[in-house]
């Protein structure tokens, strides 16, 4: 064996089994009571439990001209730092995935990152691009934004929708507005295509209030109409999630700043969508249940920048510990936690052999010491911003190991 695990509370088959882990090239190969002492590394695991690689599933790692931000290395270090084996980044980056040599740009700087990374590249006028963004392997699926800058129209929307209805690609939405563009005849595209893997589109619905309602509203009609799945990106209000449950085709997010924050706590506290006041937050809680996955929407900027009113907050160090915090609160089941941030995104946008632990599969794991009570600290963490909301909060849990396709990344609370 390469690897073993040994005396972990493993979660196999949704439920907890006191249990090995053996791994072998990158695979996990045994799961029993005790696996052979004979390999080049072991985890003591006794006490802790040992759930499938955490997958965030909504992740800016800035990079190229936003460089100073964060890149592909450092925020990979945050995600495993915060016990992530596998992000998919976002594509509004600069430049905006928006083109096949943008994509493998983005390919090559990958190649140093710590943690698996995939793609989302964008929809905008450059429909044109999607035969090529398709045969990429790391594009995992394509995003739209409602609102904002990279934003598109509703008509433009309709035509994307009616572009994508051949099913071969899933959508995730940002609730906004878009840009319609030339399409490759459909004949042709189908052909060419009809044997590739779906892909999901996301979309950003909406920022205030109102417009994330609206947006959530508009999408649900087009999926009626198109019958594309559709994954609805960082939901804030528990009007969003119940328009979502009641739609087959659509999947839900949420954020742990928008479950953990209310407006006017923060000073910096601009976010894309806002956070809503304290009177709202229970509501969201109170809907967890109906939604599909938890997601960082790790957005870092620099001080001077977020003084500024840029939105957003680095979140793929605290995201996991602030759940894990909330298991111990019993305001949510450990269970749960772990379908949301690794089971359900795996499902979700195709990651296949992730998001489980099962013979066969990735040796994709993190390891959680349930107990452990610490102050969070941006001083602490390994992405390029040291500053968190949560600047200060006692948690109780934390990720002690990363494992990624078999490779210890964090050992012991420290990467490697």
């Amino acid at each position: 064996m390469d690897l073993i695990i040994k005396k972990g509370k493993v979660y196999y088959e949704n439920r907890f089994i006191d249990s090995d882990i053996g791994v072998r090239d990158g695979k996990i190969v045994k799961i029993k009571k005790r696996v052979s002492n004979a390999a080049d590394s072991f985890i003591d695991a006794k006490n802790q439990y040992v759930v499938p690689g955490i997958i965030d599933a909504h992740v800016h790692l800035r990079d190229m001209k936003q460089s100073h931000k964060e890149d592909f290395v450092t925020g990979s270090r945050a995600a495993a730092h915060g016990g992530v084996t596998t992000v998919l980044n976002m594509p509004n980056s600069d430049p905006s995935a928006l083109t096949v040599n943008v994509l493998r740009r983005m390919d090559a700087l990958r190649k140093n990152a710590v943690v698996d990374i995939k793609f989302f590249a964008g929809l905008r006028d450059n429909l044109n691009e999607i035969p090529g963004m398709n045969d990429h392997a790391a594009v995992a699926g394509y995003k739209v934004y409602m609102t904002g800058d990279s934003g598109v129209s509703r008509e433009e929307l309709v035509n994307i929708f009616d572009f994508f209805s051949n099913k071969l690609f899933k959508i995730w939405l940002n609730s906004g507005q878009t840009h319609s563009g030339d399409s490759l005849p459909r004949e042709k595209f189908n052909q060419k295509n009809k044997n590739k893997k779906i892909k999901r589109i996301a979309v950003h619905t909406g920022d205030d209030k109102p417009g994330e309602i609206e947006g959530i509203k508009f999408v649900s009609g087009l999926t009626g109409r198109f019958k594309i799945p559709v994954h609805i990106c960082h939901i804030s209000t528990s009007e969003g999630i119940e328009i979502v449950s009641k739609n087959p085709d659509l999947t839900s997010e949420v954020t742990p700043h928008h479950l953990f924050l209310s407006k006017g706590e923060y000073e910096f506290d601009a976010v894309n969508p806002s956070l809503r006041s304290k009177g709202e937050r229970p509501g969201l809680w109170k809907m967890l249940d109906k939604v599909d996955i938890i997601a960082s929407d790790h957005a870092p900027h620099t001080l001077k920048e977020k003084e500024d009113g840029a939105p957003g907050f680095p979140g793929l160090e605290t995201s996991l510990p602030l759940m894990l915090n909330a298991v111990n609160k019993n305001m949510i089941p450990f269970e749960r936690v772990i379908g949301m941030m690794s089971e359900k995104p795996a499902e979700i946008f195709g990651l296949t052999n992730k998001g489980m632990i099962k013979e066969g599969c990735d040796a994709d794991l993190t390891v959680i010491d349930l107990k452990e009570r610490w102050k969070i600290r941006g001083d602490d963490f390994c992405g390029k911003q040291k500053w968190t909301p949560f600047e200060g909060w006692e948690v109780k849990g934390v990720p002690t190991h990363t494992i990624v396709n078999g490779r210890i990344v964090m050992e012991d609370k420290e990467l490697i």
